[in-house]
């Protein structure tokens, strides 16, 4: 049986090591977003903190900034990420966008 001298020994864990921290980069950047869309209608409107209110339909309640055009009963389709856990109520709003008025109020 052969003997791996130290050096050896050294430079093989070094090149695994540097191997395994581009292989992780590439699959962390790579990595599938946990981004999903969501339809909600805007329940309330705080015009003093520039804050519209709006309920999805299993009756989470989200929050986001700008209320230059929206009113009560108005549908916001919106793209929420995740953050990769199980619950909604910790997922937050990326983008909002009007998507009409609500037929049923």
């Amino acid at each position: 049986m052969r003997k791996i001298s130290l050096s050896t020994f050294s430079y093989l864990i070094f090149f695994t090591l540097c191997i395994s921290l581009v292989v992780g980069f590439y699959i962390g950047k790579n990595k599938p977003k946990d981004n999903y869309a969501m339809t909600a209608t805007v329940v309330a409107i705080y015009e003093p903190d520039d804050t519209v209110i709006i309920k999805h339909h299993s009756g989470v309640y989200y929050s986001f900034k700008g209320v230059e055009d929206w009113a009560i009963g108005d549908e916001a389709a919106c793209v929420m990420n995740g953050k990769w856990t199980d619950t909604i109520t910790d997922d937050e709003i990326i983008n909002v966008r009007y998507c009409g008025v609500a037929e049923w109020q």
